[in-house]
């Protein structure tokens, strides 16, 4: 899928739902469609390119987010009615409160 940033289009998996920025930095969810979607996508909206793919091993149907900090963010996995926090810098999840 591509998700229109600005003037710029990067390439995202599955089907993009929420968008949120932190400077420079957007990242977006990849909710999917019939197949449930399961990552994020961190993409440098300066440089119109993904800069990583966030997998969420075990969680489906990344929904709502926000940032915590520069680094940290939580994101809803719709599927499993959990809520996530997320390193952004370092790509991976850091704790699920379920």
């Amino acid at each position: 899928m591509e998700q229109a940033i600005g003037k710029a289009a990067v390439l995202v998996e599955a089907l993009p739902y929420i968008e949120r920025y932190y400077g420079r930095i957007v990242v977006v969810t990849n909710y999917g469609q019939k197949t449930p979607g399961y990552s994020l996508s961190v993409i440098d909206v300066g440089e119109a390119k993904v800069l990583r793919t966030i997998v969420l091993e075990g969680y489906q149907r990344p929904h709502g987010l926000q940032f915590l900090d520069a680094r940290r963010l939580v994101v809803t996995a719709e599927a499993q009615a959990s809520v996530l926090v997320v390193d952004v810098v370092a790509g991976r999840v850091e704790q699920a409160i379920v």
